[in-house]
């Protein structure tokens, strides 16, 4: 009988086989083995190598009447689509042009590029926009913007800041000087519901030409039945490695 304390720290006889040499070269074998798992892994679950997709859409959108117009303040976003499993958040979007849409009762649209600083939005959780005496004006985390003839001026002194940043003030604010918001109810937002306007006899809403999205306003008078392109952003989609430039918007002027 062999004493179990005689084999401590003795190594084992070697097989004929050279078992133990098939043994040693296992770790280099596996290891080459899964690296085409792990590759797999890192473009399945992270998207290494693999593009990105970009699409422009009509985004936010805040809309008044007063007297015989519509106004319509419609943001384009760039939206990109971030490939793997655990990219967070998958989708992101930034804004890349606006514009502001004077619809007048006779039909007649016309349509003006607004040219924002960068890190502005028409999203209601970080700017919303107050009709006064003098124009518009939009009204930021920091700073109050006036909307005025395609140019867009910071201005000071108006009293209006994150102290008077709520829905109802400046809603009363708007209508004290002729407008009224429509869409107070995130209309045209996440659900994308329509807008009417009882003035104009109008519904404001999306719409899709393949592969452009829309928006249109119809009339809603059975008997006399127009539907006016306020907007028209071409979303086809398409995949690149590299981040577009901005100046690339899709959406036709």
């Amino acid at each position: 009988m062999v004493d179990p304390g005689d084999l401590i720290g003795k190594p084992l006889p070697e097989s004929k086989g050279g078992s133990t040499g098939t043994a040693r070269g296992c770790p280099t074998g596996c290891l080459i083995a899964g690296v085409p798992a792990f590759v797999v892994f890192l473009v399945v679950v992270y998207g290494i190598g693999l593009p990105n997709t970009y699409w422009h859409r009509i985004g936010p959108v805040q809309i008044f009447e007063g007297g015989d117009v519509v106004v319509v303040f419609a943001e384009v976003d760039l939206v990109t689509l971030r490939p793997g499993l655990v990219r967070s958040p998958p989708t992101v979007w930034e804004p890349v042009r606006f514009y502001r849409i004077d619809l007048s009762r006779a039909g007649l649209a016309r349509k003006e590029r607004l040219r924002l600083p960068e890190g502005a939005s028409f999203n209601r959780n970080l700017s919303r926009i107050v009709g006064l005496r003098d124009g518009f004006h939009l009204i930021g985390m920091d700073r109050v913007m006036k909307l005025d003839g395609g140019l867009v001026e910071p201005i000071e002194g108006l009293g209006i800041g994150r102290d008077t940043w709520d829905n109802e003030v400046l809603e009363k604010i708007s209508q004290e000087n002729g407008w009224r918001l429509l869409n107070n109810r995130h209309h045209l937002g996440p659900h994308r519901e329509p807008v009417d306007s009882g003035t104009m006899d109008v519904r404001i809403r999306l719409a899709r030409t393949d592969p452009c999205q829309l928006l249109v306003a119809e009339s809603r008078d059975a008997g006399n039945r127009r539907v006016i392109r306020l907007l028209e952003v071409n979303s086809k989609k398409w995949k690149s490695y590299r981040s577009p430039s901005v100046a690339r918007s899709m959406e036709q002027d």
